[in-house]
Formats: structure tokens, sequence, C-alpha cells
């Protein structure tokens, strides 16, 4: 084997682990912007379930937010007819996170963290 033809190999297996270890970090970078975008997803849900907890506490002239079944802000089976609520389907976190609000009203998922408005 002369030197040119193991130069050619050796250049091919440098570039085949830099594909390999490149893979890996696209896997990860793809794995960390799925997990942002299910974050956000979350994050815009919690607002807009704020508001329309904070909305209804007003129409309803309920003092404490926490005392509030998100269950009636959207539809279900079991609402009253002259039902009218605030969002037309149920709004659930995308990695399965359950929300629960507080007496301020404030919105928490729990899966991710509480509300927050600096949240990006």
């Amino acid at each position: 084997m002369n030197f040119k033809t193991l130069m050619i190999i050796l250049v091919l297996v440098l570039v085949s682990l830099g594909f390999m270890l490149t893979g890996k970090g696209d896997k990860d970078q793809i794995q960390k912007a799925l997990d942002m975008r299910d974050q956000s997803i979350c994050a815009s849900n919690r607002q807009m379930i704020r508001s329309a907890v904070m909305a209804f506490a007003m129409d309803q002239m309920v003092p404490d937010p926490s005392k509030i079944d998100l269950n009636l802000l959207w539809p279900s089976d079991d609402s009253p007819p002259d039902a009218r609520p605030y969002f037309d389907k149920k709004l659930t976190c995308p990695k399965g996170g359950t929300y629960s609000v507080n007496e301020k009203g404030e919105v928490s998922c729990s899966v991710h963290q509480p509300f927050n408005w600096d949240e990006k």
C-alpha cells in the first residue's frame, strides 16, 4: 500500500467520524428544539388560562381564583346547555402535565414551572 492510498483512507475515516459526531449533535439539537417548543406551548396555554380564570372570577364574583374548576373554562359533556365556555377545546400541556391555579390566579403546570410574565 502506498502513501497516497493510506492518506485517502485516513481522510475517509476522519470524514466519517466527523459525520457521525455531527449526526449526534443534530439529534440533541432537535430534541432541545422540541422541548423548547413544548415549553412555549405550555407557557402560552398558562397565560391564556390565567386570563380566562381572572375573567371568570370577575364574571362570577369569585374572590379566590384557586376555587375555580378549570373544567368550567372549556366545553365538556356535562356542561349545562346555557354554559358559555371561554375556550373552544380543553387546553393541555404537550408533555401531559396538569394545570392548577393558586389563590392569586397564577397558573402552574405539573411538568413545567409556574406561570411567569418574564417567560420567553
